[in-house]
């Protein structure tokens, strides 16, 4: 199975590297990417969890990786 951070599964980056603050703090770093989505009507929705809400300073990154997953 994919692991949703420590695998490059999207194009030939790991999330972990183009992330690395956001996956210092997921609940689950060793998560299967699948884990992280739900169906919801019509597309899936990306549900990534943290240890904690993100500051401030870290919406726009969190914003960034949910933009780059939009639409998978």
């Amino acid at each position: 199975m994919t692991r949703f951070w420590e695998d490059k599964w999207l194009g030939d980056l790991r999330l972990l590297d183009v992330f690395p603050h956001l996956y210092s703090f997921a609940i689950d770093p060793l998560l299967v990417g699948a884990h992280n989505r739900t169906w919801e009507g019509s597309r899936w929705v990306w549900q990534v969890k943290w240890r904690r809400e993100p500051f401030v300073h870290e919406v726009s990154s969190v914003n960034t990786l949910l933009d780059m997953l939009q639409g998978l």
